[in-house]
């Protein structure tokens, strides 16, 4: 064989190679584009609990604490203690190098959290023992989970924020108004966000809330929580968390600022029946979660605070997350009082029969039903059809001769 046909024969090989290195390269790449889609699937999937977990199961807790505590991670102590028994000295007293540890303060908000996540959450087991999804990690789990709740509160936060004056019916408009002069500074949202046991007519106590003299407890109950504005001292629980503004955050957070802008021009019905945060997180009912979410948000949208913090627990500023808890207590706390069980029944029962089970529910105006121009040209409509069938019969009728 000459030097030139070697030289061909080689190019030809080389060629073969690369073409078959290439097919092989472009099927990883496919096979790799394939798995990328499906990992950021799963991830938004994840994501999406972590939204819906914080409207409706916890808002501020970490979503590590919560799985953690939920898989054992904090009962090493009780199964030393356990065991700690057998080397209890003849007395019963155990040696002092066996003491066991406390559990960490929030352990049991966290267990009842994590019962809350895995009803969102219906796989979260499977995927944290699962070995069939490698990125599936009890580490990513927890970071895409907490991911969803840090989005879900700071576009809620928003929402309410940017929405307020569509929330309840002020007037003047507090619309076009600097957050910086909202709360006490203003009257109509510092008359909703006085404590009960105040009243915002009285000189003194409304001097002594704009001073800040006054304190304010995170368990206090505000005016913006009751039906009508209007609370009975002789019987706190009467109207309470029951008020319209409540009411509109909640279907502004679940269905979009569109659900309360019914008494004015709105969006399309195209826009006005997208999919909202209720559908897409799979939100049928109303928990007490969702009720503590809502005004844990509308009191600090009512208030001068510019950010929404969980609170140091120190009476620097107000504490969110202690105001949060103390609403979630109310609603959930295992009680044996007969007054507060039945409270909480028909407080849940009321949300629940006034909550649209989606965007198709939601009493709309302008966004929803049709105008009165729509509704002329479908009558025309059904007259065309109409005069159309009444032609139809009469060619039938003809050419069967009898007429």
């Amino acid at each position: 064989m000459s030097d030139a046909e070697q030289e061909n024969t080689a190019s030809t090989r080389a060629s073969q190679s690369k073409r078959q290195s290439g097919e092989d390269a472009y099927g990883r790449k496919k096979r790799k584009k394939t798995e990328k889609n499906e990992r950021d699937l799963w991830e938004d999937t994840i994501r999406g609990y972590g939204r819906a977990f914080c409207r409706v199961g916890d808002m501020w807790t970490r979503a590590s604490f919560v799985i953690g505590a939920g898989i054992g991670v904090y009962d090493d102590s009780e199964d030393d203690a356990e065991s700690e028994t057998d080397d209890a000295d003849d007395d019963g007293v155990t040696s002092q190098t066996h003491k066991a540890t406390k559990k960490p303060l929030g352990y049991d908000i966290w267990i009842t959290s994590y019962d809350k996540l895995k009803k969102i959450y219906p796989d979260l087991e499977r995927d944290l023992t699962s070995e069939k999804k490698k990125y599936a990690t009890k580490s990513r789990i927890e970071t895409l989970l907490q991911d969803g709740i840090k989005s879900a509160r700071q576009a809620d936060t928003s929402c309410i924020k940017t929405n307020l004056d569509h929330l309840f019916d002020f007037q003047p408009s507090i619309a076009k108004t600097n957050k910086v002069y909202l709360g006490f500074g203003n009257d109509q949202t510092g008359r909703l966000l006085t404590p009960v046991q105040l009243s915002w007519d009285s000189t003194e106590h409304r001097e002594r809330l704009q001073k800040k003299l006054e304190e304010i407890k995170h368990d206090d109950l505000f005016v913006f929580m009751y039906e009508d504005q209007n609370c009975d001292l002789t019987a706190l629980n009467k109207g309470l968390l029951r008020s319209n503004i409540l009411v509109n955050a909640v279907l502004a957070i679940l269905f979009g600022p569109s659900a309360v802008k019914c008494s004015e021009p709105g969006p399309s019905d195209a826009k006005a029946k997208k999919a909202g945060n209720a559908d897409l997180g799979g939100i049928t009912r109303v928990t007490p979660g969702l009720i503590a979410y809502a005004a844990c948000l509308v009191r600090f949208a009512l208030s001068s605070e510019l950010q929404l913090t969980p609170g140091d627990g120190q009476g620097r500023g107000f504490d969110n997350c202690a105001f949060y808890r103390s609403l979630v207590s109310l609603l959930e706390t295992p009680t044996s009082s007969p007054i507060r069980k039945n409270w909480r029944k028909e407080l849940l029962s009321w949300w629940n029969a006034i909550f649209p089970k989606s965007i198709d529910d939601l009493p709309t105006r302008s966004a929803g039903s049709l105008s009165t121009m729509d509704q002329m040209l479908a009558q025309e409509a059904a007259e065309e059809r109409e005069a159309g069938s009444e032609a139809s019969g009469l060619t039938d009728r003809t050419n069967h001769g009898t007429l």
